[in-house]
């Protein structure tokens, strides 16, 4: 019953039945005369019973290719079971590195192998699958052990870790970032240059609980949901040593900004304005000016 059952429904593995249709044809017909059969049998269950069994020895032979037809179900059904789980968190890996990644070239050329070296085996009068299902299953893990570990390098290139994650925090309420938020009101600034910094600073994403372990039920981050094909990669840093590179970044806008109110201090026209300010204002601007 299981046997007609999956010719019904296929034997899916990795995304393709296993199970054609001139095969399936052929199979359903020497399964469905086998189970006519074996349940005719049924009625003989005592020795007077079998007394009256009217099929010779030679009818009973010539179910022998359906008893092995069904040893080669469950052998088949076995290897579907065994590895089709880690096939199906490879199909579901192959969705989450971009398109050119080395890594996805090397999964479909190994797929295509496993699926044509299964089909081989399949047509031949009696697959042994055994040596076969070592075969694919030292490759299938290969390739997820591969899989897990790029994508270990990738998470922590795009994600911030604790310790970053508390100098981001930092940053937000730096003294100097607070500098320019109220200088940006100045029209001759490059506020641009200030929201630019802001955003990329807002956008940095932080997780750092991901373990190997976390990915062995599914090939994306459970805490972040982190998908390289979605989150296209960037030259800039994302990741660890992001925020060092944008603390630097700090100090420069503010330094150029700086140096551009000092330039237009120094402008004549701006200079007969100083006149019209209050002492103290005045005073200021005067300060200011000796820092250049």
């Amino acid at each position: 019953v299981m046997a007609q059952q999956a010719l019904r429904e296929g034997l899916s593995f990795w995304g393709q039945n296993l199970l054609t249709g001139g095969d399936m044809a052929d199979h359903a017909v020497i399964l469905d005369d086998a189970k006519i059969f074996f349940e005719s049998l049924q009625a003989f269950t005592t020795p007077g019973k079998l007394k009256n069994l009217c099929y010779s020895a030679q009818d009973i032979m010539a179910y022998e290719k359906a008893i092995k037809t069904l040893d080669e179900f469950d052998a088949l059904r076995g290897f579907t079971m065994e590895y089709g789980s880690i096939a199906s968190w490879l199909q579901t890996a192959e969705a989450v590195l971009p398109e050119e990644h080395e890594w996805i070239e090397r999964l479909r050329n190994t797929k295509q192998e496993i699926l044509s070296g299964m089909q081989r085996a399949l047509r031949t009068a009696h697959p042994i699958l055994t040596s076969l299902s070592i075969d694919v299953g030292t490759a299938l893990k290969g390739l997820k052990k591969e899989f897990v570990n790029e994508y270990m390098k990738l998470h922590t290139r795009a994600r911030l870790g604790m310790n970053d994650d508390r100098q981001k925090a930092s940053l937000l309420n730096d003294q100097r970032l607070l500098t320019l938020q109220k200088l940006a009101g100045i029209d001759i600034l490059p506020r641009q240059q200030l929201t630019d910094f802001q955003n990329r600073l807002a956008g940095l994403k932080s997780c750092f609980a991901l373990t190997e372990r976390d990915l062995e039920t599914t090939p994306v981050c459970p805490h972040c949901a982190y998908r390289p094909l979605v989150e296209v990669q960037s030259t800039e840093m994302r990741g660890a040593g992001a925020i060092n590179e944008l603390d630097k970044q700090l100090d420069r806008i503010l330094e150029e900004w700086k140096r551009a109110l000092l330039d237009n201090l120094e402008d004549p026209i701006i200079q007969a304005n100083m006149e019209l300010l209050k002492p103290e204002d005045r005073e200021q601007l005067n300060i200011f000016s000796k820092t250049r």
